[in-house]
């Protein structure tokens, strides 16, 4: 079987000496220091490992798609300087945001910047990987930027089905992952079958990879997690497992939940709360069930694919699911 988790641990140092030391200019510092240091954040680096584990799990040296992992990361990352403006989140990575060290223009401007490095870097995949890459993670990202649209038109809406939730997560979280695996099996040669598979994996993945993630909001530290915590429920969005309770408490009556789950911000008193009612219903295990039950259903996707592909896309959703941070 192809353990991801050990080639993941391989794969991260080897990556991030790399990403840490791209070239950069030194002026004008007001641009450049800010992306410099946003570059040293401890990212988990998933969607590389991942593409480059796909590559090679499909023959491609790890070497050859290193411009790739490096666009993909880069292009997370643009994502993510903007979407803590918009959250006003204050921990990224392990450090301070950019827009909380400086301000909102400088993180507009760094995360433009991780745009442009993005393309720098991917302009140096060979051919014939270069169009067709290039061409996913143009659809992709414009595909990110929708799903953030939705996601704070959420905010204004008391209720939010879980197919538009679904449909959300799909855009905003699960289309980098799918692009990550898309992209890997175009440089690993694949046939168009298999790049669908792999694309269709990512897709599948990426929704149950986000209901994990907002789950560990409710379960998790911001220590454990590296970013700061309670922002999406503050800010009144619609995460999973708050859809999740209030279809339950309507079913059961629960009008005392209710009412919290109905609020359209939190304080830290409200927080506490809501945490508390979790942890003290079975609402958590349902969700850890629900996670466990669409993991397996991927098995379905990988099933016909190479051997090896397979026990990776397998290995690598096992990680998602066991992650505790």
């Amino acid at each position: 079987m192809r353990d991801f988790q050990k080639k993941y641990s391989e794969f991260l140092p080897w990556f991030r000496s790399y990403y840490i030391n791209l070239e950069l200019p030194e002026k004008p510092r007001s641009f450049y220091d800010p992306i410099r240091y946003h570059l040293q954040g401890k990212g988990k680096a998933l969607r590389p490992a991942i593409l480059s584990e796909v590559a090679a799990s499909l023959g491609t040296p790890r070497e050859d798609s290193l411009p790739a992992a490096l666009a993909i990361e880069l292009l997370h990352n643009f994502t993510l300087i903007h979407d803590d403006i918009m959250d006003g989140d204050t921990q990224r990575h392990g450090l301070e945001t950019i827009h909380s060290k400086w301000n909102s223009n400088t993180a507009i401007l760094a995360g433009d910047g991780l745009f442009s490095l993005a393309y720098r870097e991917l302009e140096k995949l060979a051919d014939p990987w270069y169009r067709p890459v290039s061409s996913i993670f143009h659809q992709k990202i414009l595909a990110v930027c929708e799903g953030q649209s939705h996601d704070m038109d959420f905010e204004k809406k008391q209720d939010v089905s879980t197919a538009e939730y679904f449909n959300m997560v799909q855009l905003k979280t699960a289309e980098l992952l799918s692009a990550a695996m898309e992209a890997g099996a175009v440089i690993g040669n694949a046939d168009p079958t298999i790049q669908a598979a792999n694309s269709k994996f990512g897709l599948k993945l990426g929704i149950v990879f986000q209901i994990q993630d907002d789950l560990l909001e409710l379960t998790s530290s911001e220590d454990d997690m590296g970013k700061s915590l309670d922002s999406d429920i503050r800010a009144g969005k619609k995460t999973y497992p708050l859809i999740f309770a209030k279809e339950k408490a309507e079913k059961s009556n629960n009008l005392k939940f209710l009412a919290l789950l109905n609020k359209k911000s939190y304080n830290n008193n409200e927080i506490k709360q809501l945490k508390e009612n979790f942890a003290d219903s079975d609402m958590i295990k349902l969700i850890e069930e629900k996670i466990h039950q669409d993991v397996i259903k991927l098995q379905h996707i990988a099933d016909g694919l190479p051997d090896e592909n397979k026990s990776l896309l397998l290995n690598f959703s096992q990680y998602i699911l066991d992650r505790k941070k």
